[in-house]
């Protein structure tokens, strides 16, 4: 049937157009022949899961409850839980300190926090603010333009019209106004801060979505959150760290990352190597000494 529907086709086109390609598929004398074709398999591509180890792990304090205070830092060497060496590039380094850091918000209420010390994190890329309202101190995410004395306020109420946006403050995504730049934001209300917490991150409130705040990542998505979740006003701080190059090896090994390769590694000729053959040495005989002949005349 098909082969007929294909023939009539063509003798279609002979009579509206002489044509010599009408004229061979139309002609009585040649056969048609329909070739089937199958969809070939396509194989999917199945990367492997990628190992990440972290640098270490902290010490927990005795108590289990918060505190201020510097505790140990456990370097991993690449190693996994098991002791495998799942990550030859980790090892090495000073000794550090790791300090608890407190991302969580206030359900309700107000609170009015002062800044005593701002300082570099050993192990994370943002700084860290110390932060106390009365008896009561906690690390946080320091924003980028966060100095010592500031007073940063932490409000979990949503008025009618938005306020106004400074630099440190903590409020809900709806009471923010469009095109506000925050960080630390939650996921879920209550959660604390999940979203835009590495050093110079940040997020951009576009828009809202019927009951709910769309944000753009720094990876240019967008999220559609609770206008309850909170968040901190602002970009993260240590901006531009992944910017700064090496300035050699030993800075490399200082921060815990090993050398990644030896001095002189036999490779195949794959790899850009040639592989030559080890130099002969010729010992040389040594040359004999001049001798001096004193002729006498006759």
């Amino acid at each position: 049937m098909a082969a007929s529907m294909f023939k009539q086709t063509f003798c279609f086109l002979k009579n509206a157009a002489t044509s010599s390609f009408a004229n061979v598929f139309c002609s009585s004398e040649r056969s048609f022949t329909l070739y089937t074709y199958r969809a070939r398999r396509r194989f999917k591509t199945v990367r492997r899961r990628y190992n990440y180890v972290p640098m270490g792990r902290p010490e927990t304090p005795p108590d289990g409850k918060y505190t201020t205070e510097p505790l140990r830092f456990i370097r991993s060497g690449g190693r996994d839980l098991n002791g495998k060496v799942v990550n030859a590039k980790i090892g090495g380094g000073p000794k550090v300190s790791w300090f608890m850091r407190d991302s969580n918000y206030p359900e309700v209420g107000e609170r009015d926090e002062k800044v005593l010390r701002v300082h570099p994190d050993p192990v994370r890329t943002a700084h860290l603010a110390l932060v106390g309202s009365g008896n009561h101190k906690r690390y946080i995410i320091a924003h980028q333009n966060v100095k010592e004395g500031d007073v940063i306020t932490t409000s979990c109420q949503i008025p009618p019209i938005p306020v106004r946006a400074v630099e440190g403050n903590a409020h809900p995504l709806g009471a923010l106004p469009i095109g506000t730049v925050v960080h630390n934001i939650e996921k879920i209300p209550g959660e604390g801060g999940r979203i835009c917490k590495a050093g110079g991150s940040s997020a951009l409130i576009l828009r809202t979505l019927g009951d709910k705040v769309v944000l753009r990542l720094p990876s240019k998505h967008e999220i559609a959150l609770d206008p309850k979740c909170m968040a901190t006003v602002g970009q993260v701080s240590n901006s531009g760290h992944d910017a700064i190059p090496w300035k050699g090896v030993g800075e490399k090994m200082s921060s815990g990352y090993r050398p990644r390769t030896g001095w002189r590694h036999r490779k195949t000729g794959y790899h850009g190597r040639k592989i030559k053959p080890k130099r002969t040495f010729i010992v040389k005989p040594t040359p004999p000494k001049y001798e001096t002949f004193k002729l006498s005349g006759a």
